[in-house]
């Protein structure tokens, strides 16, 4: 893992390195990690340091609809994304691609998770 990635977002790169149709936006709160996972650029800056206020709104309140309004095909998401933005997230236009979980080799319960979920559906 690195400072951009941890292990359950190398599982994902090593699944989905550049296998997203060619075009295609993920959305994500951190955009330097969905571009490193999956070879795909968003519209979220401005420049390196700065990012966009629709970008930062979106964040704030991630609609799935307005997300793939704005060009986005996919969302890229943790848990903690998720246990805060979950009736967003869970949306019924929401299809799930990929879960990686990282179970707690003790207790065997899930622990941390990253979603890839599809939002073309959302309109």
């Amino acid at each position: 893992s690195s400072y951009i990635l941890d292990d359950l977002d190398v599982k994902m790169y090593e699944k989905y390195w550049d296998k997203l149709p060619k075009g295609a936006m993920v959305f994500d709160q951190r955009t330097p990690r969905s571009a490193t996972i999956f070879g795909r650029g968003s519209d979220s800056a401005e420049t390196l340091y700065r990012e966009k206020p629709e970008y930062i709104a979106l964040v704030d309140s991630p609609d799935p609809i307005k997300i793939h309004a704005a060009g986005y095909d996919y969302i890229y998401y943790t848990n903690f994304y998720w246990d805060d933005h979950k009736a967003l997230l869970d949306a019924p236009c929401v299809k799930l691609v990929e879960q990686m979980d990282d179970i707690h080799s003790a207790t065997g319960e899930a622990g941390n998770f990253r979603r890839l979920v599809d939002i073309t559906a959302c309109k």
